[in-house]
């Protein structure tokens, strides 16, 4: 849909323009939210379970050396575990030197990965791991 939409961008009345940017904005959005969380995942590394880390992260919790090292607290009247200390793992590289360069085809017959394209490049533009480059080629 939104590829037809830019196809057509030259031929939408001026009225209903915002009409037609307001669902690209709102498709686009709904895609950046289900693609973001595995992208950063994958660019920001996996665990490093040897080394921990000082930064709270609830995904990066080491729930055995927590509980382990926190048993002395344990309410035993209430039957609960109140731990006074969490332990995080470290990420294996929290950045990398990549350069990604995104070359995107804006004919129209590649609409729709123009679309995918920008918002992958969205994505990339807001990780602090990597510098990226938009080109476009027209045909």
């Amino acid at each position: 849909m939104v590829g037809t939409l830019l196809a057509l961008k030259n031929h939408i009345p001026e009225k209903s323009k915002d009409q037609a940017r307001a669902l690209v904005r709102s498709l686009s959005d709904e895609i950046t939210r289900s693609m973001e969380n595995d992208i950063r995942r994958a660019i920001t590394g996996a665990l490093n379970r040897k080394k921990h880390s000082p930064i709270p992260s609830l995904p990066n919790t080491d729930w055995k050396r927590t509980i382990t090292k926190n048993l002395k607290h344990y309410d035993s009247d209430n039957k609960r575990l109140v731990p006074e200390r969490f332990y995080f793992f470290d990420n294996k590289r929290v950045t990398r030197d990549w350069n990604i360069i995104l070359d995107i085809d804006q004919s129209g017959s590649m609409a729709d990965s123009v679309i995918y394209a920008s918002i992958m490049g969205s994505i990339l533009a807001s990780l602090n791991a990597l510098a990226e480059r938009l080109r476009t080629a027209k045909n």
